[in-house]
C-alpha cells in the first residue's frame, strides 16, 4: 500500500504516470483534502491545506523536529497539477515528528486509485 514506512523510510510513488489523468488526481485529491478534517482526527499542525485547485500546492507536510544536513525541515508536497512533479518527497530516515496525516493522506488517494500507487 502507498504511504508505507520501512525501516523508517516513507514512500509513496506512482507506477504509472500516464495511467492518472489530471481531471481524475485533481478531483481525487482535492476531495481527500477538503475531507480531511472529518476522515483525520489526529495532528494537522505540521500540515498546509490548500483548497484552491488553481494553486501550485495542495498538499505541504514539513517536520520541524526532522531536518537535512543543510538544515531544511523533511516534507512531503503534493500539487493538483499532474505530473511527475506531482509528489515531492523528501521524507526518508528517522521521522521525529508525526508522519500520520501524511500516510492517511497517501492512504485515500491509494483507495481512490487501486493498483496505481507503491
Amino acid at each position: 500500500k502507498g504511504g508505507a514506512t520501512m525501516g523508517g523510510e516513507f514512500f509513496f510513488v506512482v507506477k504509472d504516470v500516464s495511467s492518472v489523468t489530471q481531471g481524475d488526481w485533481q478531483s481525487a485529491l482535492f476531495n481527500v483534502l477538503v475531507n480531511i478534517d472529518r476522515l483525520f482526527d489526529g495532528d494537522k499542525s505540521d500540515a498546509l491545506v490548500q483548497l484552491d485547485t488553481d494553486a501550485d500546492r495542495a498538499f505541504l507536510f514539513r517536520d520541524e523536529y526532522a531536518s537535512w544536513s543543510g538544515g531544511e525541515p523533511k516534507s512531503f508536497e503534493l500539487s493538483y497539477r499532474w505530473g511527475k512533479d506531482a509528489i515531492k518527497s523528501e521524507l526518508g530516515g528517522r521521522s521525529r515528528g508525526d508522519w500520520s496525516i501524511v500516510r492517511h493522506v497517501c492512504q485515500e488517494l491509494c483507495k481512490k486509485f487501486p493498483g496505481k500507487f507503491a
